[in-house]
């Protein structure tokens, strides 16, 4: 992709079609393209938000891989991408990033992705949070989109939100579906059964049971279980060494209950910001 940057590192006028995401209404994506996103339109926000986080994944990789050089590459253009974005992008007045440089569309997707790329300073990222979860003036995130809108409100500690969106693939279910539709309108769908819309199945997992690796390859895990109003969470997530099993129930401030880790996974079992180290085989949880 470098070979589409501009002189300031930005991507522009990317060849192809550069679906974002299905976004009608009062600030619609014309065919899926995200504002300024197409050819000859100019640079869009969204589309180098992707790339951005394209470039920090990348050095997650690397780093990873023991290709310490190859990460510092990555994070460097990462760094300078984010530098630019908000210099072109953040709307002070709006506390928000918009999707021009005009600054005269925003979206869901622009909020949610500045706050996982971790690019805005803590007070920004509170108002585009706010932003996000109060969703005025946005363009809204499809059932495809809204793993990343979900992502950002597990990040930050409120999968309630996430439940409050469930509603979403509750509809599926009321027009007969057994799977997720492609978009959320039945009549105009092109797919029955689409991967793209079936992110909460990993947010039970990730979010309400709050299972996540902890070092890469999934050498140690986290469990930090955000219950959203549910008053018991049982799971069973799938991981390298096997499962890992949540057995929690939630009352009072307080859970208690049991995790089975798998043979040769240990990690940390969070919550209310109190931890307590957890290894293979089941392991007590009592905490307030």
């Amino acid at each position: 992709l470098s070979v589409h940057e501009n002189a300031d590192g930005l991507l522009e006028n990317l060849p192809g079609w550069s679906f974002m995401d299905w976004v009608y209404g009062a600030q619609p994506f014309t065919v899926g393209v995200a504002p300024d996103g197409d050819v000859g339109q100019g640079v869009s926000a969204l589309n180098n938000l992707l790339y951005l986080l394209a470039l920090q994944s990348a050095a997650s990789v690397d780093e990873a891989l023991g290709e310490g050089h190859l990460a510092e590459h990555w994070r460097t253009k990462a760094a300078r991408l984010g530098r630019t974005l908000l210099a072109r992008f953040w709307d002070e007045g709006r506390g928000a990033l918009a999707d021009t440089v005009r600054k005269d569309r925003f979206s869901e997707h622009a909020q949610c992705l500045a706050i996982l790329s971790g690019i805005l300073a803590p007070e920004r990222r509170d108002r585009a949070f706010a932003a996000l979860a109060k969703g005025e003036g946005l363009a809204p995130a499809s059932s495809y989109f809204a793993y990343y809108v979900f992502e950002a409100f597990a990040r930050c500690g409120r999968a309630d939100l996430v439940m409050r969106r469930l509603d979403f693939w509750r509809n599926f279910v009321a027009h007969g579906a057994r799977t997720a539709f492609e978009t959320q309108d039945p009549a105009g769908t092109r797919s029955d059964c689409h991967a793209w819309s079936a992110s909460p199945a990993y947010f039970v997992h990730t979010a309400f049971a709050g299972v996540r690796p902890s070092s890469p390859f999934f050498r140690t895990v986290r469990v930090a279980p955000q219950p959203a109003g549910l008053k018991e969470i049982r799971a069973k997530t799938p991981c390298p060494q096997g499962l890992v099993e949540t057995d929690l129930r939630f009352a009072a401030g307080g859970v208690r209950g049991t995790v089975v880790l798998p043979d040769g996974l240990s990690g940390e079992f969070v919550w209310n910001g109190r931890t307590q180290k957890i290894s293979s085989g089941e392991n007590r949880i009592e905490m307030k």
